[in-house]
């Protein structure tokens, strides 16, 4: 328990250290209502691991996202979840359709089997007539 306890605390003190890091790179921003400098996010300032996505989005190439990047970023993000949304309800359609077709196919066999039971083939010309009928 006091292990965990400080594995905790240590990757706690890591991350506030990695936030003051990220802080003094810049996500610079100014305060709403003034009309200074645009608000931004630094694309080196991101983790790593971001960075590469981030510079996707850096429409203009000045290796900061501005509000406009930013939104244009959101926009896109609700269209993919409308678009996968989309894209589930047309999964769930053809599943249910080839489940609706699979039980047909095993309604038509077993109808037939049945019928098959009921008529006799002529060796004579191979036409099928119903068991008892000359």
């Amino acid at each position: 328990m006091l292990q965990k306890q400080k594995r905790n605390t240590s990757t706690m003190n890591s991350q506030s250290i990695h936030e003051d890091a990220v802080m003094d790179h810049g996500y610079e921003e100014t305060a709403p209502g003034t009309n200074s400098e645009k608000t931004f996010i630094r694309v080196s300032a991101l983790p790593k691991e971001l960075q590469s996505a981030a510079q996707q989005l850096d429409i203009d190439g000045d290796g900061a996202l501005d509000t406009r990047e930013v939104g244009a970023a959101i926009v896109d993000l609700k269209q993919t979840k409308k678009d996968n949304r989309g894209l589930k309800k047309t999964v769930a359609v053809f599943v249910v359709s080839s489940v609706i077709l699979i039980v047909c196919i095993f309604a038509a066999t077993i109808t037939a089997a049945r019928l098959s039971t009921d008529t006799n083939v002529s060796s004579d010309n191979g036409f099928a007539y119903v068991k008892g009928s000359d």
